[in-house]
């Protein structure tokens, strides 16, 4: 039986895309789909797509994909048997999704052992980064508001959201940590963006990836340029004797 890791690193499914099938079209212009994939496991996935998305140029590449689980049965003890068609999870509870991003942990960390006049600072670029990190994710945005929490589970170390409206009395009593079973019948396509992997696991780079890669890099390198006029600004405010200063 597989069993999840207990450090969570907040990681993304990656699907490889095998077919796609139109389930609402009119006028050639294609507006629902149901996607056919697989997990980097070996898993077969499939989900659905309802805003128009054409990933037809996709087919047979790696995704980094955010799912969110609407529909399906929890089995809380977790069954001893092996069944293909169930998932094994673990709940880890709400979550803001900057946790997914780099740039935005590093912000929030700062923020906690902030004084009053840099919170403001970074809380004011915080907001500013998330936005545009969010709008910005790979083909349609990261599907979820900056501030709001959303269930989790880690399904083979990735992290899918969890509908709590629909599992609500389901997860009600569930502990952090908690390991069960999910069988699902329903999952929708929030997020997704070539999948890039890290520099130890990379062979060459697909021309889609390259491309990928080079618009993460410019955005960073302006968000890296915001972080630092900012501290540069907090740096100035505290020589001239606004808030504590740096020992």
């Amino acid at each position: 039986m597989y069993w999840m890791i207990k450090q969570y690193d907040y990681i993304l499914p990656v699907v490889v895309i095998e077919k796609i099938i139109p389930l609402l079209k009119r006028d050639d212009v294609t507006y629902a789909t149901e996607i056919h994939g697989e997990l980097l496991n070996g898993k077969k996935i499939f989900f659905y797509e309802n805003t128009g998305l054409n990933l037809e140029e996709y087919i047979g590449k790696e995704m980094e994909c955010v799912l969110e689980i609407t529909e399906g049965n929890l089995f809380y003890p977790p069954i001893s048997e092996d069944v293909s068609t169930y998932f094994p999870c673990e709940y880890i509870w709400s979550e803001l999704g900057f946790i997914f991003f780099p740039e935005l942990k590093k912000i929030r960390e700062e923020m906690e052992d902030a004084d009053i006049n840099q919170e403001k600072e970074l809380e004011d670029l915080y907001e500013k980064t998330s936005v545009e990190i969010y709008a910005n994710f790979g083909l349609k945005g990261f599907g979820f508001d900056t501030y709001s929490y959303h269930t989790m589970l880690l399904i083979y170390d990735c992290i899918f959201y969890l509908n709590e409206y629909e599992f609500e009395q389901d997860i009600d009593d569930f502990e952090v940590e908690d390991k069960f079973h999910i069988d699902i019948y329903e999952i929708y396509l929030r997020g997704i963006r070539p999948y890039i992997p890290t520099e130890e696991q990379a062979p060459e780079l697909t021309e889609e990836q390259k491309a990928e890669l080079a618009r993460r890099q410019a955005l960073h390198k302006k968000r890296e340029e915001a972080y630092e006029a900012m501290q540069e600004r907090i740096r100035k405010r505290r020589e001239s004797g606004e808030g504590p200063r740096m020992v």
